[in-house]
């Protein structure tokens, strides 16, 4: 008998983890925004903490809303995927902006 090392993905502390980092993007975006450098691309700071809210709202639904049945047809690893590969390709936009290495 094999056994299967297989675990259940823990989504409601996934969503909450995401949920906080778009918080904590948005909170340290609007510090450094306060900076020299940070005048420099402050007018930009509505746009993307309009993109970063939509994720952490996205998030928040789904922490609300889970264990109901879903209706549009997406379970909670496809909305986890869809926010991970977003969220991903914001980073390096957002890294360049603020002038901070992106970690690997």
């Amino acid at each position: 008998m094999t056994i299967d090392t297989w675990e259940p993905q823990d989504f409601l502390a996934e969503f909450c983890e995401r949920k906080a980092l778009c918080l904590e993007w948005i909170e340290r975006l609007e510090e450094l925004s306060q900076t020299e450098p940070g005048r420099l691309w402050a007018r930009h700071l509505p746009r993307v903490v309009d993109q970063i809210d939509f994720f952490r709202y996205l998030c928040q639904d789904e922490i609300d809303h889970y264990g109901e049945w879903r209706y549009h047809g997406f379970q909670p690893d496809e909305v986890l995927d869809f926010v991970d590969e977003d969220l991903n390709n914001l980073v390096p936009w957002v890294c360049r902006m603020i002038g901070m290495p992106k970690s690997k």
